[in-house]
């Protein structure tokens, strides 16, 4: 079978897919691995997410930075008094 068309490869573009390869054998030989899945961040990032209250300022409020009910220097002035 004889394929038509097709470009050879330059001399630094087989140099670069050497190196990539030389570097993808001592990640590996190394114990590095690549996260093949998002799914664990993306559990991770919900749970830590739950954590966060819910911002119940007025489109205003956080348009200016007003400060979140409750974690103002006025607030928590009042729960140190």
């Amino acid at each position: 079978m004889t394929i038509h068309n097709v470009p050879k490869r330059s001399k630094s573009k087989t140099a670069d897919l050497q190196i990539a390869r030389e570097v993808s054998a001592a990640r590996k030989a190394a114990g590095l691995t690549y996260m093949v899945s998002s799914h664990a961040v993306d559990e991770q990032a919900r749970r830590l997410m739950a954590f966060i209250p819910r911002d119940t300022r007025s489109l205003t409020g956080r348009v200016c930075g007003d400060p979140l009910p409750g974690r103002s220097a006025l607030d928590r002035q009042h729960r140190e008094a």
